[in-house]
Order: structure tokens, then C-alpha cells, then sequence
């Protein structure tokens, strides 16, 4: 998991929740994205020590219930074999195979039903690398789509490798989740980096149409001046008339200055299009062999 995506959850461990529902809201969201099963009772697998003792603290508070901690790879596994504390759950949020709307009491119930799924079953990328936040979820496409259509804010589904995935790519809608959860800082921090990756880009096109303009700038000067050349080398530059050998004389003299000096050079000066005008028809003569 990137430091992005626990400096997030940290954060959203640290925001008080009062009301009850409200509690038990996120307890289910916890509970009903990330649960596992197996002989033993329900199982999760967490990362994040914060989660962790939210986690515990929710049981105990909404449930009364108990579990079992310990290290499990890099993070921590959360077990609860305690029959009164599965009664509880199942007797609380359903059997866990769909979600279970009539737990929202309140209009920010579902707010803190989500917090609780990003808690114990999402994810985001740091916004330096890519715009991507996933939730896993064990829900079929129908049964979470209405859910998520009340939440306002549209996921993609997917399934890898037998696990159902919500996601999104889009950083203005990554930005809107973060904000409806309570991850405020980390949302801003998304747009200051959007910002900043957008300045870039801004910078690197602003260097590239440069580069462009030189090259071609370059390119018409070399034109220019071997055309030129080719009227020396054919003795045909008192054929010019009188404006056009001035220009051809100064070019030769000063070859590497720009249009816009080298239409200060002349007397009286001539603006830029001017000389472009007399260079292009130098250009023109000095390939006209009849």
C-alpha cells in the first residue's frame, strides 16, 4: 500500500464520530468489504495499525463483541471466532452477501459506510504516479451498483481473480469520494499535485513548440543563405534589383542573426514581414534558371 493511501487512512482514523448509527454504519463497511470466512468465524486482513484500532474500538462500542489480533505478512489479521459477537454481526448487518440499506438511519450514514470500506478494503495510489482508488468488495455488480448510485459518485466494477473490485481513474472523481468520506487533506493534496502535473505538461509543450520554432528558423536560415550563395557562385547577384541586393548583402554579412535584427540592419529598417517577403523572393530567383 503507498504512504499516500495510509497518510489518508491515518487521517480518517483521527476524525471523531458521534452518533451511533453513524458508528455502526462504518463498523458494517469495515466488516462487509473486507470479511473473509472460514472454519474459525470471519477473518480481515489490515495494514494499517490506526484501522486496526478503530476497528476493535466499533466492535466493542456498536457490538459488545470481541476478536482476536495478530501479526499476519506485513500487517495484521483481524479474527472473530466469538459466537455471541458473529450472532451480533449477523443478527446486526445481515449475512454479508449484499449490503444491508436498512442500517442507515441518517443522511451521513452512508458517508461513514463508505469511510469504513476505504478503511479495511481500499486503496489509492500516490497522485505523483497515477489516479487510481480501489475498493474491494464481495458484492455482485447488481447488488452494489444501487448503493453506489445513492452515493452519487460513479465507480467502475471488475473482477480479479475471483475478487470484485470497485475503482476509479478519473482524479475529479477520485477528488469528490475523498471529500464525501472526510478525506479532505488528502484531496487537496490530489489537486495541488493535478496542478502542479498540469503546469508541467504546460511547460514541457511550451519547450517542445519552441524547440519546434528554432528548428524550423534554423532550417529557413540555411535556406536562405545558400540561395544567396548560389547567386554569388553564378555571378548573378547584380541581376537582383536594388532592395533585394541589400538584403542578400547584409544575410552574407550577418548570418546567424534572427529576422527581426536583420530587418534593423537595413536602410531605411523594414519590418519582419518585409523581409521575409525579400528573402522568399531571393529564394524564388536564385532557383529560376531561365
Amino acid at each position: 500500500m503507498s504512504s499516500f493511501a495510509q497518510t489518508t487512512k491515518d487521517a480518517l482514523c483521527e476524525i471523531p464520530v458521534k452518533s451511533e448509527c453513524c458508528k455502526s454504519a462504518m463498523l458494517c463497511g469495515m466488516i462487509a468489504f473486507s470479511a473473509g470466512k472460514d472454519n474459525n468465524g470471519i477473518f480481515h486482513t489490515v495494514e494499517n495499525e490506526n484501522v486496526i484500532s478503530l476497528y476493535e474500538m466499533l466492535l466493542v462500542e456498536v457490538l459488545g463483541g470481541t476478536c482476536d489480533i495478530s501479526y499476519f505478512g506485513q500487517g495484521y489479521k483481524i479474527t472473530i471466532s466469538d459466537f455471541a459477537t458473529l450472532e451480533s454481526i449477523i443478527k446486526r448487518f445481515g449475512n454479508l452477501k449484499a449490503p444491508k440499506k436498512g442500517i442507515f438511519k441518517c443522511e451521513h450514514c452512508l458517508k461513514h459506510y463508505f469511510r469504513g470500506a476505504f478503511l479495511c478494503a481500499g486503496t489509492i495510489n500516490s497522485p505523483d504516479s497515477s489516479y487510481h482508488l480501489e475498493i474491494e468488495t464481495p458484492f455482485t455488480p447488481g447488488s452494489v451498483s444501487e448503493l453506489l448510485s445513492e452515493l452519487g459518485i460513479v465507480f467502475k466494477y471488475s473482477n480479479r481473480r475471483g475478487t470484485g473490485v470497485i475503482y476509479v481513474k478519473e482524479s475529479e472523481v477520485i477528488e469528490d469520494f475523498l471529500n464525501y468520506i472526510g478525506a479532505r487533506s488528502s484531496a487537496f493534496s490530489l489537486m495541488n499535485e493535478k496542478i502542479r502535473r498540469e503546469l508541467r505538461n504546460n511547460a514541457n509543450r511550451q519547450k517542445n513548440f519552441d524547440t519546434a520554432n528554432i528548428k524550423k528558423s534554423v532550417a529557413a536560415g540555411a535556406r536562405y543563405l545558400d540561395a544567396i550563395k548560389k547567386l554569388q557562385d553564378e555571378k548573378r547577384m547584380n541581376m537582383l534589383s536594388e532592395e533585394l541586393r541589400e538584403t542578400a548583402t547584409l544575410k552574407l554579412k550577418h548570418p546567424d542573426v534572427g529576422l527581426v535584427e536583420l530587418a534593423a540592419l537595413h536602410d531605411p529598417k523594414i519590418t519582419k514581414s518585409g523581409l521575409y517577403h525579400r528573402l522568399t523572393k531571393i529564394v524564388e530567383f536564385a532557383n529560376n534558371t531561365d
